[in-house]
């Protein structure tokens, strides 16, 4: 799996706690099955993305298909409280709606099954309309701004330097309004950490922010009958780039 990918979905475990367990066991496990859509030269494409999280390292982890494929999950980057579905194929078609049931093993526990409906709302890419370096009181700062789609429930970002790892990732943002009404665009400035302001986010506090080469925006949108503020259940995600130029 590309690097960048990798490290997004991993990033994305913070927040993606879904459906409960429906056994009873002394450790938590997490399913989620949701529809991934990017941008695939040029073309919006959708895919199967499956979350399993723990709080415990997990042994071994399943789940089938509404059409009774049986898919084993893998863990990430030595990561065994996380598992996902890593060989993705995107295409036009959305994923098989319906129920994706899961089975997943603790040593020493009951297997954990569950099960999570998915439907077939997806959500585009969302469309970065700009992103450049800006002088501000004598710091500079990354602005982006991008347009706004009231089917999102979230968006976060992530900045990565030019080999391509992951240097920043933001918080949940929720959608900016004014008053009751929502912008149009939403704008977000990130400060550079070696100013002394902005260390938020940055996982690399040493770079400079005219060192980013790639901007990424993550949408989220959560299941309809997901409970309000606990962020537990995707029903679908989308990412888009854009790449940053090299500053003289």
């Amino acid at each position: 799996m590309n690097k960048k990918i990798l490290i997004s979905i991993i990033g994305l475990s913070t927040l993606a706690f879904s459906c409960n367990t429906s056994s009873e066991s002394d450790t938590s496990v997490y399913h989620d099955a949701y529809i991934h859509t990017k941008m695939v030269s040029g073309q919006e494409k959708h895919s199967l993305g499956i979350n399993v999280i723990s709080f415990s390292n997990i042994e071994s982890s399943s789940v089938i298909t509404p059409s009774g494929n049986k898919t084993i999950l893998e863990y990430l980057d030595n990561n065994k409280s996380y598992y996902t579905n890593t060989n993705r194929i995107y295409s036009d078609n959305i994923p098989n709606i319906g129920k994706y049931s899961f089975t997943t093993i603790i040593k020493g526990e009951e297997p954990k099954t569950d099960e999570d409906y998915l439907a077939s709302t997806s959500i585009s890419p969302a469309n970065i309309i700009s992103s450049e370096i800006k002088l501000i009181n004598q710091n500079k700062f990354l602005e982006i701004i991008w347009k706004q789609n009231k089917e999102v429930s979230r968006y976060k970002i992530e900045l990565y330097n030019r080999k391509g790892d992951l240097v920043f990732a933001s918080e949940y943002l929720r959608r900016a309004y004014e008053g009751s009404d929502m912008n149009e665009n939403q704008t977000q400035l990130i400060a550079n950490p070696l100013s002394g302001a902005g260390l938020d986010g940055w996982i690399n506090k040493d770079i400079y922010i005219t060192d980013i080469g790639e901007v990424k925006i993550i949408a989220i949108r959560f299941e309809d009958d997901a409970i309000k503020d606990l962020s537990v259940n995707f029903q679908a995600m989308s990412e888009s780039t854009i790449s940053l130029p090299i500053s003289e």
